[in-house]
């Protein structure tokens, strides 16, 4: 199984992903894949996590149609909280953990001792708050003590070799660990602030020769794909550079996957939104090296004071706090989203290859299920009706799903009104879920051509009387 170094349990304690899996049973008609793997499950969460649970389970539904069997699913993660529900909403099954959430059983599994058979120390955690100063001011002075740091140790090494007893050599060498840095924060402004002000309290401290030695990066959502990778391939030399410093400020988009072996040091402005998140960011350090985490907490806000006052208890239980992942598979909300791709896919797959036969275009769908043979459609839709309902609820029985089969059934039944109207009211087309495209549909009936803005916009306009009053507090009409 794969592993990670997932978070500090407690000091000198790395924590392992935990694996999850379910089994299944073996069949001579298995030629389809086998095994499902989903990396990072905990972010498989709220609106998105929802929508994928019904794509989970309609794939399972025609792997099982067409071969006979279902998936073997291993799913890794190294911050969850209530797995066995989060699974039984995406997967609609249970679950094995490895391994087990005990400390006591795993204690010897997946930590590493050092030489004289002790556990070492893979991150020190530093909780701050600030004194008539803002944490992002106190973000900045702490990215400059540590470079002044660096830079008095590697021009006098002395000053610790000698107390160490080792080579100056070795002080140098180690210190360009400690080169590359990272600040961590919960909102994009403060990215592009702290990246602004840098040279201010930063740059501007040292000589001319050395600010040219200092690099600022940004990353964060608004960034595209290229720039990331470029900006993770700048960052995966740093180390073999001559003591050139660079400063990376971040928002989440590097909580996960972003594995950067110089970065060695972490400052957070704020603590992050979730203890999971908080988790993932900090282990972004430390991975060839002891790492270290600055936590400048907001003086001004009651749940960061919360945290400072209970820094060491926290981070002693630090595993304990993850929040339960959040999903909603029998929201109707989401039923209102998935239906139509979900059907638009049946169509084109499942009863296609039923009826051994293609259905992709206005004719096909028509005569298929629509208008052809009546004895013939009705059998037709009678099976596309009954591989939803196996898709959706996957003989699950209860008061909430007998509402899901009615809705199931209305909202399938009208969307194929719906086609069979625009077929021959509408625009000519010859693919027939084109028809639920957003354009032609509207809000009622659309595919999902991604998970990106699934949500209805909503859009403000002012009324009379506030237009007047902000054109006029636009002319300066106002005092």
């Amino acid at each position: 199984f794969k592993q990670k170094t997932a978070y500090e349990i407690m000091p000198s304690l790395v924590g392992s992903e935990m694996c999850i899996r379910d089994s299944i049973q073996t069949s001579v008609r298995n030629t389809g894949p086998r095994l499902m793997i989903q990396d990072e499950l905990h972010l498989i969460r709220e609106g998105f996590g929802s929508i994928v649970s019904h794509f989970e389970t309609l794939l399972e539904s025609m792997k099982e149609e067409f071969t006979g069997t279902g998936f073997k699913h291993i799913a890794t993660t190294a911050t969850i909280s209530g797995a066995e529900n989060q699974i039984r909403q995406l997967f609609l099954k249970k679950i094995r953990i490895f391994p087990p959430e005990s400390i006591k059983q795993i204690s010897g599994l997946f930590f590493e001792k050092d030489s004289v058979g002790t556990y070492g120390v893979g991150r020190y955690i530093y909780g701050l708050k600030p004194n008539m100063r803002d944490n992002q001011y106190a973000t900045l002075l702490t990215l400059r003590y540590i470079i002044e740091a660096v830079i008095s140790l590697k021009e006098n090494p002395k000053i610790i070799s000698k107390k160490l007893g080792v080579e100056d050599s070795l002080v140098v060498k180690n210190l360009k660990k400690y080169i590359s840095y990272l600040t961590y924060h919960s909102k994009k402004a403060d990215v592009h602030s702290t990246k602004f002000y840098l040279k201010d309290v930063v740059e501007s401290k040292f000589p001319d020769e050395m600010r040219r030695e200092i690099r600022s990066i940004t990353l964060t959502g608004d960034d595209s794909t290229e720039y990331v990778k470029e900006q993770i391939k700048l960052l995966e030399k740093v180390e073999k550079e001559d003591f050139k410093f660079y400063i990376t400020s971040a928002t989440n988009i590097v909580s996960h996957g972003v594995d950067i072996d110089s970065w060695n040091v972490i400052i957070f402005q704020g603590m992050p939104r979730s203890t999971a998140e908080y988790i993932q960011a900090l282990s972004r350090v430390g991975r060839k090296a002891i790492g270290l985490v600055f936590v400048w907490y907001y003086p001004n806000r009651v749940r960061d004071l919360d945290f400072y006052r209970n820094f060491e208890f926290y981070h002693r239980s630090l595993n304990w706090h993850i929040e339960i992942v959040p999903i909603a598979r029998w929201s109707k909300l989401v039923f209102d989203q998935t239906i139509p791709s979900v059907f638009s896919a049946s169509v084109l797959n499942y009863l296609a290859e039923k009826l051994r036969r293609p259905i992709y275009t206005d004719e096909h769908f028509v005569e298929v299920i629509v208008d052809g043979n009546p004895d013939d459609v009705d059998t037709n839709y009678s099976m596309l009706i009954e591989f939803l309902l196996r898709s959706y609820l996957r003989g699950e029985s209860n008061r909430q799903t007998k509402i899901i089969d009615s809705i199931l059934k209305k909202k399938t039944d009208e969307i194929r009104k719906y086609i069979y109207n625009d077929i021959i009211y509408g625009r000519k087309s010859y693919y027939f879920p084109k028809r639920l495209s957003w354009k032609n549909s509207g809000n009622k009936f659309r595919l999902l051509y991604g998970l990106r803005g699934v949500q209805d916009m909503l859009y403000f306009t002012p009324d009379h009387t506030t237009k007047y009053f902000i054109d006029k507090l636009g002319r300066g009409g106002y005092d």
